[in-house]
């Protein structure tokens, strides 16, 4: 059983990072190579549920990229080995600058509905997560 399947049933939610890029035609085919080439060596990381890349229907300059993650440690982690560093990173760090870190409260599918509390926590003003150590 792969990571991503263990990890679907865990019935936690996920950990998503929402990243939005600004993408011009003729850029289109070296920006979707990078795409490839960085899920690739995130998908081999230990806590890594799926990506999805989406277009504008309205904007087709906007391009958007979902990562979910089992948690916020496991997209730290993730992001942190040598090879996401050349490949994931440059291509993460040319997104629109917006907050992409968000936390799963509430998904509906075709299972019901699945809820969860916040895992941040403030920490003498401080942003953490339940698994910041």
């Amino acid at each position: 059983m792969s990571h991503q399947e263990d990890s679907n049933r865990a019935g936690a939610l996920p950990f998503v990072v929402h990243t939005r890029f600004r993408v011009v035609g003729d850029q289109v085919g070296s920006f979707r190579g990078q795409v490839v080439a960085a899920v690739d060596v995130l998908a081999a990381a230990a806590g890594f549920r799926r990506a999805r890349l989406s277009r504008s229907i309205e904007d087709p300059d906007v391009w958007s990229l979902d990562l979910e993650w089992d948690d916020v440690g496991s997209y730290r982690r993730g992001v942190s080995t040598y090879e996401a560093k050349v490949s994931a990173v440059p291509l993460l760090s040319s997104s629109v600058d917006e907050p992409t870190a968000f936390e799963s409260l509430e998904v509906v599918d075709g299972r019901g509905r699945s809820r969860a509390d916040t895992a941040v926590r403030h920490d003498g003003g401080r942003r953490r997560f339940a698994d910041d150590k």
